[in-house]
């Protein structure tokens, strides 16, 4: 399923058209992120093949919450940020359509090990990513700043260094 629209929409529907099965494929136009995220749940996988313009891309996010298992190009900021490759999520190199292939088969065949990921993806989000998470540790980082005392030293998460 592709949600959204752009220039490469045509070019995309043709290739799928030549390659898929006719019912093996959707392609849907943009909606509410509220949409999206319903939509998210009704799939196992979610992926991201960004070249990194986006910058950080919540859509990793909101996937790996909704229980998608996320292959992710490494060179988008929330994906090289919050996902373990083999661990809570897959990455790979922007433009390698092997290895995005590759990688799309292995969980294909290999259902535990998609669901090994989706659930170490939502535990990662529910760990270390919450909204509460994230403004607590921003406000322990202010306020050390503030204060002049030693900045926390988060090893995941928000606010961690990457």
């Amino acid at each position: 399923t592709i949600v959204g629209d752009g220039p490469e929409r045509s070019t995309l529907e043709k290739l799928a058209k030549e390659m898929l099965a006719i019912d093996s494929f959707q392609f849907m136009l943009p909606m509410p992120t509220v949409q999206v995220i319903e939509l998210m749940k009704q799939h196992h996988i979610y992926v991201l093949p960004s070249n990194g313009y986006e910058g950080w891309g919540a859509v990793v996010n909101e996937a790996m919450s909704a229980g998608c298992t996320v292959i992710a190009s490494s060179v988008a900021g929330s994906a090289k940020t919050m996902i373990s490759h083999g661990n809570n999520g897959l990455l790979f190199e922007t433009g390698d359509h092997e290895q995005l292939a590759n990688l799309l088969i292995q969980l294909n065949i290999d259902e535990e090990m998609r669901h090994r990921l989706a659930t170490a993806g939502q535990r990662t989000m529910l760990d270390s990513w919450t909204p509460k998470i994230g403004a607590s540790r921003f406000i322990s980082v202010c306020d050390a700043l503030l204060s002049h005392h030693p900045v926390p030293n988060y090893t995941d998460g928000p606010m961690a260094p990457v």
